[in-house]
């Protein structure tokens, strides 16, 4: 797989660019939440250095079984295309002495309106490809359905369609590959320890966006950005 060079140096720069918050059509739309090029700067650091870097601490988040293992609720909450996003972070946790931040995610109940929820959605799936865009394919799983590509009505029917039914669609975007030191670092280890694992290591951590819309009777919207280090894990660009 081709190295994206520089890219994701280009999309912190980028990113910093922009302002933090916020879709109004009287501002510049920002292409990510806010804390965005705060956390993705962190990825693959210590865990305990990106805590000391976030000024935060485990006492001070939720975690545990309720959350999952490597799952922590920073309590902080953001305002983003109308919606007000939780914000989690994300460990990876292979090994107790190496523990390093994988990833962060926004995640929020909308509207049990469905056309208002649809109407978040939209704009959401929207604002990110204008920024990165189209979806993007993963390996084995198409993503035949682009949420950017349908109409607010076409989402609500989505929506009324799947309620209550369990299941998600799911849109990704491949944001580039973590040419950092500690992007090296991480991906020199698991190459190290390929045999614990399915599937090919990475030359480097590919670090990938997924906007997952969870059908329940109030959809659940997560935008989880996180480090892939496997080749199943990976996205394939559109042409």
């Amino acid at each position: 797989m081709k190295r994206l060079k520089t890219l994701f140096t280009c999309i912190l720069l980028g990113a910093m660019l922009l302002p933090a918050t916020g879709c109004a059509n009287t501002e510049p739309k920002a292409a990510h939440p806010d804390g965005y090029v705060e956390y993705s700067a962190l990825l693959a650091h210590d865990w305990s250095a990106a805590l000391d870097a976030l000024n935060l601490s485990e006492d001070e988040m939720m975690s545990g079984g309720r959350l999952g293992k490597g799952v922590w609720d920073t309590g902080k909450q953001v305002e983003y295309c109308g919606a007000d996003l939780g914000v989690r972070l994300y460990t990876w946790t292979n090994e107790p002495d190496y523990v390093v931040f994988q990833g962060f995610s926004y995640q929020t109940f909308l509207s049990s309106d469905l056309h208002e929820a649809a109407q978040v959605i939209s704009t959401i799936a929207k604002q990110i490809t204008e920024a990165q865009g189209n979806a993007n394919d993963y390996k084995g799983l198409r993503d035949i359905t682009r949420i950017a590509d349908m109409s607010v009505e076409e989402i609500e029917e989505l929506l009324k369609k799947n309620q209550n039914r369990g299941g998600s669609k799911v849109n990704a975007w491949a944001l580039g590959f973590l040419d950092t030191q500690e992007g090296q670092k991480l991906q020199n280890w698991v190459k190290e320890n390929s045999q614990r694992y399915r599937g090919e290591p990475l030359d480097l951590p590919q670090f990938i966006l997924k906007m997952t819309v969870h059908f329940a009777e109030t959809p659940y919207l997560e935008l989880k950005y996180e480090l892939a280090s496997l080749d199943h894990q990976g996205l394939i660009a559109q042409q």
